[in-house]
């Protein structure tokens, strides 16, 4: 997986991580209220990070059993990937929905 000019975009009830092709390396389907804690308080970024690096790795584990995630089948080789791309999903997310 390329981590450069990763770039994670809303669209219809998902977000897209993808390259600098356009290529969809991770789709994310989210409701804004999974971003706000039960009491109504919204997630502090690293909340955010943390809901990403498990939706990440949820898909990996469906990667490594060969099946698809949300429409998506594809490989995650590192952890340090995995960190990278929740960094840029959180900071996204929080920028849209928060500042």
């Amino acid at each position: 997986m390329a981590t450069k000019n990763l770039q994670f975009v809303p669209c219809y009830y998902e977000w897209h991580l993808t390259d600098e092709e356009g290529n969809i390396l991770h789709n994310m389907v989210l409701d804004s209220e999974d971003l706000f804690h039960e009491d109504g308080t919204q997630m502090e970024l690293d909340e955010v990070i943390e809901l990403c690096e498990d939706d990440l790795l949820a898909a990996q584990q469906c990667y490594l059993d060969g099946e698809e995630y949300n429409g998506v089948k594809a490989e995650w080789k590192t952890p340090k990937e995995i960190a990278l791309a929740a960094d840029v999903m959180a900071t996204a997310l929080y920028n849209y929905y928060f500042a």
